[in-house]
């Protein structure tokens, strides 16, 4: 493995090592999120009394389990496109002359850059007021590698324009579309638990659905699409739709800016 690295081209060694510090810190940022959600899952349950606790442990089903508190983000696009770019970095480095390990850097910048804006403009707000560890560990993966990852993609520009057309910009969606319906699985599977909630309480101003945590983002609630409080079926079809056709749009829009961006040669610049 060593002889292997030594052997690397110079543009090879650079990527691996970017590769290598994408992955450092998503890993950073996942286990000292875990590790800070752990610290206050035990803040609150010594504000619990005993009476409580014990009626609560008596069933199983309702008991916290630690390890799904811990790594519940691992479903989020955010994690799954950090992984993505660290993993992609790392195989150009040896298969770096493939077709398909191009194409997976590209596609990871442009769906990295998904994540930098879905979580800048519809989550942070939501999180303006955390803790700064908390803070941290989100703008490693929202923020620091996003930027990584596009930096990167220009710095291999030259290796990956050549290779990268409108139709592979057309193909990116596909991620997209696998992960919508990946959360709409997930969040139907669970939805009957929201309504036996809904029918235990007589607090009408809880959100169940955060209560439950049951959405994978708070905007993609299917059945209150971004943030839709109202009960008009046709208006939550709609925004359901529009979010279908924003993410695809979004989607192919960031990956031909990019392929535009990066086939920008040094003469086009000089003339503008």
């Amino acid at each position: 493995m060593k002889n292997r690295f030594i052997n690397l081209e110079k543009n090879r060694k650079i990527t691996l090592i970017i590769g290598i510090l994408v992955l450092l810190v998503f890993l950073y940022s996942a286990i000292g999120d875990a590790i800070f959600r752990v610290r206050e899952f035990n803040q609150q349950l010594q504000t619990v009394d005993d009476n409580t606790l014990n009626d609560l442990l008596n069933y199983s089903q309702l008991r916290p389990t630690l390890l799904g508190f811990m790594w519940k983000k691992t479903l989020t696009f955010t994690y799954i496109t950090n992984l993505s770019v660290a993993i992609s970095l790392i195989i150009y480095a040896f298969y770096g002359n493939k077709l398909f390990s191009k194409l997976w850097v590209f596609y990871s910048a442009s769906w990295i850059t998904i994540t930098f804006l879905v979580f800048w403009t519809l989550i942070f707000a939501e999180l303006a007021r955390a803790e700064i560890w908390s803070l941290s560990f989100t703008i490693s993966t929202h923020a620091i590698n996003p930027i990584i990852a596009i930096v990167t993609l220009f710095y291999l520009k030259n290796e990956i324009k050549p290779f990268v057309k409108f139709k592979h910009c057309l193909h990116s969606v596909w991620f997209m579309i696998a992960y919508y319906i990946f959360a709409l699985i997930i969040f139907f599977s669970g939805f009957s638990a929201i309504n036996v909630l809904q029918n235990k309480i007589n607090n009408s101003n809880l959100n169940v659905y955060k209560i439950l945590d049951l959405p994978i983002y708070s905007f993609l609630n299917f059945a209150k699409p971004l943030f839709y409080s109202g009960d008009n079926l046709i208006v939550k079809i709609l925004l359901n739709i529009v979010i279908v056709i924003v993410g695809i749009a979004v989607v192919i829009g960031f990956s031909t800016m990019w392929m535009k961006l990066i086939s920008i040669s040094k003469k086009a610049k000089k003339k503008l």
